[in-house]
């Protein structure tokens, strides 16, 4: 395995770990912002600060079970991981690659090229992740899938759930 490929199993095994912060009710997804091999910042989904969370009733979207997975998103208020990762950064992020658990949605795909993120880097594809590819590309962002193995990132979010419960249950 090669020193990048180690490093986008790393990043992406943390940003598997950010994802368990989520408290969306449909999809936890996770991510980290990298320049180098240098961590900037973390994001996970979820509703802006104040607001309460999904699994607290929060975003109605996100709990109206009648709603097909990735449709209506103009009705979600979740901010999503790639943008948190974005806002959380306290520094420019020009240059920097963006590890996410899941392909980007259009949304996010147009505030990576705006920030200047050079790279972006999912586990888990959506129906059009590679129309958000050619996307990407047309602002001089490469995206690309790099499989992690399920047996690993199941054991690395169990063992990290199973640490961080109590901390869940007061929260």
């Amino acid at each position: 395995m090669s020193r990048q490929q180690a490093l986008d199993d790393f990043f992406l095994l943390s940003a598997y770990v950010n994802a368990t912060r989520s408290k969306c009710v449909t999809r936890q997804v996770g991510a980290v912002l990298v320049l180098g091999d240098v961590r900037m910042s973390d994001g996970y989904n979820g509703t802006p600060r104040g607001i309460p969370n999904c699994n607290e009733g929060g975003c109605l979207r996100c709990n109206d079970r009648t709603i097909p997975s990735g449709q209506q998103l103009d009705k979600c208020i979740c901010i999503h991981a790639e943008s948190n990762a974005i806002l959380n950064a306290y520094t420019p992020v020009r240059g920097a690659t963006l590890y996410v658990t899941t392909s980007p949605c259009l949304f996010c795909a147009k505030e990576i090229i705006q920030a200047g993120i050079v790279r972006v880097i999912y586990d888990e594809a959506y129906h059009n992740a590679k129309e958000i590819e050619q996307f990407l590309a047309l602002g001089k962002v490469l995206g690309s899938q790099h499989s992690i193995d399920p047996d690993r990132k199941k054991g690395l979010v169990a063992l990290f759930r199973s640490v961080t419960a109590p901390m869940d249950k007061k929260s």
